[in-house]
């Protein structure tokens, strides 16, 4: 039997970035969120910088540009 899937990803991933500001360039969203450390699964945690260090964009204009960069990615 396979383990469920951790529900809760996008809504840490959400709550770590409350506090940024759009628009924003890729340098200064991991200097602002990027030692921030989320759930990731039911029993792993990682820092943010693991999920935006590999985005390919280098600024984003709003919220819906960071979370479509990131989905794409993913």
């Amino acid at each position: 039997m396979n383990k469920e899937p951790y529900p809760g990803l996008f809504h840490n991933i959400h709550r770590a970035m409350r506090t940024v500001s759009f628009p924003i360039e890729r340098t200064a969203l991991l200097e602002q969120v990027g030692s921030v450390e989320i759930r990731t699964d039911w029993e792993k945690s990682a820092q943010m910088k693991t999920w935006i260090e590999p985005i390919g964009q280098d600024a984003f204009s709003c919220a819906a540009d960071f979370y479509c960069a990131l989905i794409a990615h993913m």
